[in-house]
């Protein structure tokens, strides 16, 4: 079962239902295989930032959201695990 399969006029047949819960189990499968890429590389940025000492949970949160700025954010902040200088 495909997306073209399920847009098709020839899926309103008589096994109508047992199409559409095809259907709608195919999307589900897809949608939850999309969430799992995109949680997984948001994982990428914020373990980069924290090797250099910031915070993961947070850099988790914002690359989330904003994955492209996030990454160069975690690469381009500077280390915060070195000594502090006068």
């Amino acid at each position: 079962m495909n997306a073209r399969q399920c847009l098709s006029s020839d899926s309103h047949d008589a096994a109508g239902p047992v199409m559409w819960r095809d259907c709608i189990l195919v999307g589900l499968v897809w949608w939850s295989l999309f969430v799992i890429v995109w949680v997984a590389i948001a994982f990428w940025p914020a373990r980069a930032a924290a090797r250099k000492g910031h915070s993961f949970f947070l850099y988790l949160l914002f690359s989330l959201v904003f994955f492209p700025a996030t990454l160069i954010v975690a690469y381009v902040v500077p280390d915060g695990t070195g000594m502090m200088t006068a």
